[in-house]
């Protein structure tokens, strides 16, 4: 029986593509600051804003009307991604805000339904933020990453009574992020042509050792793996989990994976980081 098989790689990490560690000027770092507290060393003005901001947005929302459900065991994560226009302009069309409910009833069509209502609510934010500076510049084809995220219990039968999760975490600044290399990728490449390089090596290797289990054949199995795995701060392979519809599938996927070569490791500010992937392959019959 004939077969063939598609695949697709989405990079599940936010990490861009850089130069070399030696070239690129990681300290001190690139800073979004409110302009009017720019000349203060060590400055969080700006994350107080944002979380003050945010505490404000959850408390005015009608989480029993919309998430009736929800305990104040229910942990609620608020996400900023803030990108500039220039060294005084904020881009709101390229900043995002985001809120998410972290609980066991999160997936009820319920709570799927008014999830935007509340993504929707914390977004306002980005509108209020008054004029900021961006300090340190980097040039932008190192394209630092400003994220802040705050996590949140909410007492819905308390008036909303806030409690923050992670007071200990601050904004330092903007990211600069390097992606896992794939052997054969080291030279230095245009972004695109570099995220080329990743992706086209990744597919020729699974289409090198790809083999359709001969079961799955004769059974006529077939469908789609998702592979979700880790290249460690050492750049091997880890944490490989798959969701699909027959373990004959599954296996062979997972086969494959343990075959992938060593990688030069993610970079965060030159240090090592463990980046997620994600890889979608469907085995499909003919």
């Amino acid at each position: 029986m004939k077969y063939l098989f598609l695949l697709s790689i989405l990079i599940s990490s936010t990490l861009s593509f850089a130069q070399t560690e030696e070239e690129i000027p990681y300290f001190p770092q690139e800073k979004i600051v409110l302009a009017e507290c720019a000349e203060m060393e060590n400055s969080n003005c700006l994350e107080t804003f944002l979380r003050e901001e945010a505490m404000k947005k959850l408390q005015s929302f009608n989480f029993k009307r919309h998430f009736r459900d929800i305990t104040v065991n229910d942990t609620i994560s608020v996400y900023f991604g803030l990108k500039m226009k220039s060294n005084s302009k904020l881009s709101i069309k390229d900043s995002y805000g985001s809120a998410r409910i972290y609980a066991k009833k999160y997936q009820a069509k319920a709570y799927k339904k008014h999830a935007d209502l509340l993504k929707d609510e914390i977004k306002k934010v980005l509108f209020e933020i008054p004029n900021v500076q961006l300090l340190n510049k980097k040039l932008d084809k190192y394209a630092p990453r400003h994220s802040l995220n705050f996590l949140f219990k909410i007492d819905v039968e308390n008036d909303n009574k806030i409690t923050l999760l992670n007071g200990n975490e601050h904004y330092e600044g903007g990211f600069i992020e390097r992606t896992p290399l794939y052997p054969g990728c080291e030279t230095e490449f245009p972004r695109k042509k570099s995220a080329s390089c990743f992706q086209l090596k990744i597919q020729n290797h699974i289409r090198r050792n790809f083999k359709y289990p001969k079961e799955a054949q004769k059974l006529g199995i077939q469908g789609r793996v998702y592979i979700n795995f880790l290249i460690n701060k050492e750049g091997d392979i880890e944490n490989i989990r798959m969701r699909g519809p027959h373990p004959f599938l599954k296996a062979e996927a997972r086969r494959i994976i343990e075959l992938l070569p060593k990688f030069s490791p993610g970079l965060r500010n030159g240090e090592p980081v463990k980046v997620p992937f994600s890889i979608p392959i469907t085995f499909r019959l003919q």
